[in-house]
């Protein structure tokens, strides 16, 4: 099957956060109005986490709730200031093909998520198990693929780089663990777990698919071509592995912080670097009444079950 590759990323959104809360599920009421901010972390934390957690109460239990059986929820994306970030360079507008905002929605093994770009076009993904279909903002045919199985909680075992496995948790909160509690604070109007992440740059090998592996190795080979053509200097080459189908990639410093609701534990907001994103929970469908997916999607899944002899969407 072919495998393309889509268009996930991070990208300037609303300039402000929502003015609705975010929604608790009906099994969870949202914290109460009023209640008193709680102590917060130092001011000038030290350099590790493991310095950080030290000073503040043992944190237990799941950091971050699981998406329910049937959601729906908002993300906008802002562009932010930080200490590393607040350079002049930084402050100039992004290209206007960063996403906006993406809103979600899933149901038991079928969920979509439409990503609306700053030029105002769509991307639409629809997921059926690890199955995603993708229709981009431009005339191609939708695109669609199987992800390998999935790795559990560990961010480096997912099997993919770049997809979001929203049927199984909220995208966005795979890095946080137990070790990055700092603190309890209050964010859009919410008391909050807040959760802070800060590395230097390190190399790690990932799980792709073999499709993938070539088509990074030709892209990287043909970047390098451009590069050298226009007298430019070509970005360090992942180290791609098409027999062991992984790939050694260089990361970047790490600086990230994110905020989850004392009770429940739902999203409320990540920051990757000087990327924040802000989480809007709205009301769930109910089953009978959630959106099904245009025919093309429809037509495509179907011959795509009756090949794997797959059960159909439970929507």
């Amino acid at each position: 099957m072919a495998a393309c590759l889509g268009l996930f990323g991070l990208g300037q959104a609303w300039s402000q956060a929502p003015t609705e809360q975010p929604d608790a599920p009906p099994s969870e009421a949202p914290p109460a109005a009023g209640r008193p901010k709680a102590a917060q972390a130092p001011q000038s934390p030290p350099s590790t986490n493991a310095v950080m957690t030290a000073q503040v109460p043992k944190l237990t239990g799941p950091v971050v709730a699981k998406p329910p059986q049937y959601a729906r929820w908002v993300v906008r994306y802002e562009r932010v200031a930080t200490t590393e970030t607040a350079s002049q360079e930084s402050k100039t507008p992004p290209p206007p093909v960063n996403p906006k905002m993406v809103e979600y929605i899933k149901g038991p093994n079928v969920g979509r998520s439409v990503t609306t770009w700053m030029n105002g076009g769509q991307t639409v993904i629809w997921y059926y198990e690890n199955v995603i279909m993708e229709k981009f903002p431009v005339e191609a045919p939708i695109c669609i693929k199987e992800l390998p199985p999935d790795g559990g909680d560990n961010p480096n075992e997912e099997g993919y780089i770049g997809i979001e496995r929203i049927l199984k948790r909220y995208p966005g909160f795979s890095w946080v663990r137990h070790e990055h509690f700092v603190g309890e604070e209050m964010r859009n109007n919410l008391l909050c777990l807040h959760f802070v992440q800060k590395e230097a740059p390190r190399r790690t090998r990932v799980r792709v698919s073999a499709q993938d592996a070539a088509d990074m190795e030709e892209a990287e080979k043909i970047a390098e071509e451009e590069a050298g053509k226009a007298g430019e200097k070509a970005a360090p080459r992942r180290r791609v592995n098409r027999e062991r189908r992984e790939v050694e990639i260089e990361y970047e410093p790490v600086d990230r912080e994110a905020w989850v609701t004392v009770d429940g534990r739902w999203p409320v907001a990540v920051r990757d670097r000087d990327i924040l994103r802000t989480f809007q929970h709205l009301e769930a469908p109910v089953p009978g009444a959630f959106p099904r997916m245009g025919a093309e999607f429809e037509a495509l899944l179907a011959d795509y079950c009756r090949e794997w002899n797959l059960p159909p969407p439970k929507y």
